[in-house]
């Protein structure tokens, strides 16, 4: 339950952002690309818990949580944009 609650808090507030601060003008990547995967890592995030919840046995809601989970972690962390961190 509470995956999918942070990944829905972090989409919108993401959204807010992205529209208040006219992030799709310029960059491809920040403009539509990391706002795209982040819904899909959210989407996925979702699909997992209803997966999970409709499973019979407890070996195989863990086992539909941990997949659809980690593919959202992993679409998360590709989407992450590290050429615009300042470091």
């Amino acid at each position: 339950f509470f995956f999918p609650l942070a990944m829905d808090i972090q989409a919108l507030l993401g959204l807010i952002v992205w529209v208040l601060g006219s992030r799709w003008a310029g960059d491809t990547f920040l403009g539509w690309v990391h706002p795209a995967l982040m819904i899909a890592a959210v989407g996925l995030a979702h699909i997992g818990r209803a997966r999970s919840e409709r499973a019979e046995g407890s070996q195989a809601k863990g086992r539909q949580a941990v997949i659809f989970f980690g593919l959202s972690l992993l679409v998360v962390l590709v989407a992450i944009p590290t050429g615009s961190w300042p470091l």
